[in-house]
């Protein structure tokens, strides 16, 4: 990953926690933006713009720029409809293409019955601001109120939207929120310790690199960022079964459970290097 677009990634993980940062380090992301039908522009105009300002907005000193040669861009933007893997939208480092850089793709019409058909701006604006994130170097999210959430990601899902679920009882809905609240408990009791010690460690450890210092402190702030959202869940669950709501409550605390098991396995990455120094 381009080195500079890695440091906003890192910085982004640290914003979604509110961790102030002092630095005065600005850059700008160049993009080679492939010209939109023009048949599509009324209704897209501006999906683009929108979307880096989202960016803009969210990293301190990152800016978005178009170029008008491919070759001063770090990556490229293309407008396309039913991609031929079925994906609505994806960004790939892999630069073996036409232009010799990674690219962004971003579905803004599929067919359906013979018919091309266009999805509203404001789904378009979602996987626009999703797959910028990943070309900042963002991971896929477990936040739904987060643009790094993985929604639906292809064109049988957009097209169907939902599909029916399989009716249980409220009593087996009990039973299953229970059982991932327990799970959620015990997992997240002891992360707050291992997190502070996990951090002891990393401030005494030495670096051969400032890739490989970054490396290790993503992992860090990536596990805190999964304790907060994991914490936040077990909360949200309980509210849920005061309210005898336990459909609801078993979504929360499942996902509570995932979370503190992802920053689990962080920080015993980052224990598992700084014991190696």
């Amino acid at each position: 990953m381009n080195r500079r677009i890695h440091y906003f990634a890192a910085l982004a993980v640290m914003m979604l926690f509110g961790i102030a940062s002092n630095t005065a380090y600005a850059e700008t992301i160049h993009m080679y933006v492939e010209k939109m039908p023009q048949h599509w522009q009324k209704q897209f105009d501006g999906l683009l713009e929108e979307a880096a300002k989202y960016w803009e907005k969210k990293i301190p000193g990152l800016k978005f720029e178009t170029v008008k040669f491919v070759d001063q861009s770090d990556f490229v933007v293309q407008w396309t409809s039913q991609h031929g893997e079925g994906k609505i939208g994806y960004y790939s480092e892999d630069t073996s293409n036409a232009y010799g850089k990674p690219t962004m793709a971003v579905t803004l019409g599929y067919f359906a019955d013979k018919n091309l058909n266009l999805v509203s701006y404001e789904h378009a604006l979602l996987v626009t601001k999703h797959e910028l994130g990943h070309a900042l170097g963002m991971p896929h999210s477990d936040n739904p109120d987060d643009a790094m959430y993985p929604t639906v990601d292809d064109y049988e899902s957009l097209q169907i939207q939902s599909s029916q679920s399989v009716r249980i009882s409220v009593n087996d809905w009990n039973a299953a929120s229970g059982k991932y609240q327990k799970l959620s408990g015990e997992t997240i009791i002891p992360l707050a310790l291992l997190l502070d010690d996990a951090k002891v460690h990393l401030n005494s450890a030495s670096f051969e690199s400032q890739s490989e210092y970054d490396a290790v402190w993503m992992h860090y702030w990536w596990a805190k960022k999964y304790l907060v959202e994991a914490e936040r869940l077990q909360i949200e669950g309980g509210s849920h079964v005061l309210e005898s709501n336990y459909e609801e409550s078993y979504h929360a605390f499942k996902s509570s459970y995932e979370n503190a098991l992802k920053a689990k396995q962080k920080i015993e990455q980052v224990l598992s290097y700084t014991k190696e120094r």
